[in-house]
């Protein structure tokens, strides 16, 4: 039995015009797209911008649900009795609300000092600086506040004129942490669904971007 090349070679000596073996009519042709991932370190990349964005949206939902819950418990104190330690339960998300901000604009304010400007002044430079600030700002008060109220050794040595500037110091803390929680919150979600569909758009990319690929001919 000859092999495929033999006979298309005895073909085309007799006139013959041997169908060639292409990858349309090979039983076994592969056709690879060309930007599809290619090796392991690719599809691992994939993974974990997957992953990253995943965790950006449950960062921004935290943020988001703290900053509503200190808003309403603010707003419906004076409706509840004072022995339900309410602010006592929230306390620790707060805690937990205040460093994220701090840590996600630190971030955004450095990536953005490392980009090329040309001294103009845009609306992402204000954003990130003002957030940035606030929430430098924010943490400072809030874990003051917090360490003089769970220090009761600290607060029987403080005057007396010292416990109601601490009191009303909530106030401006419980004011200022809705807009600086839930602001970093939505920028966090806008974020994670930006990068979800560049990924999208990617992902599509390659798969209708088919290139030439090798011609494996059955047989060889």
């Amino acid at each position: 039995m000859r092999s495929p090349r033999a006979s298309a070679a005895a073909a085309v000596r007799r006139g013959g015009c041997a169908m060639p073996q292409t990858r349309r009519n090979a039983p076994d042709a592969i056709m690879p797209l060309r930007n599809a991932p290619a090796n392991r370190k690719e599809r691992r990349e994939m993974n974990n911008d997957a992953l990253r964005n995943i965790f950006y949206r449950a960062l921004a939902v935290f943020l988001v649900a703290v900053a509503a819950a200190v808003t309403i418990n603010f707003i419906a104190t004076p409706l509840y009795s004072a022995s339900y330690d309410v602010w006592g339960m929230i306390d620790p998300f707060m805690a937990i609300g205040v460093v994220t901000v701090l840590i996600v604009n630190a971030v955004r304010k450095l990536a953005l000092s490392r980009k090329d400007r040309d001294d103009i002044i845009t609306r992402e430079y204000l954003e990130v600086n003002l957030l940035f600030y606030l929430s430098l700002l924010l943490f400072t008060l809030f874990f003051w506040n917090w360490f003089y109220f769970l220090n009761d050794a600290f607060q029987e040595n403080e005057p007396p004129a010292a416990f109601p500037i601490h009191l009303e110091m909530w106030t401006f803390i419980d004011i200022l942490i809705p807009p600086v929680l839930g602001s970093t919150g939505f920028h966090l979600w806008h974020d994670g669904r930006r990068r979800s569909q560049r990924a999208d758009e990617e992902a599509d990319a390659d798969v209708h971007d088919v290139g030439p690929g090798p011609i494996r001919q059955h047989g060889d």
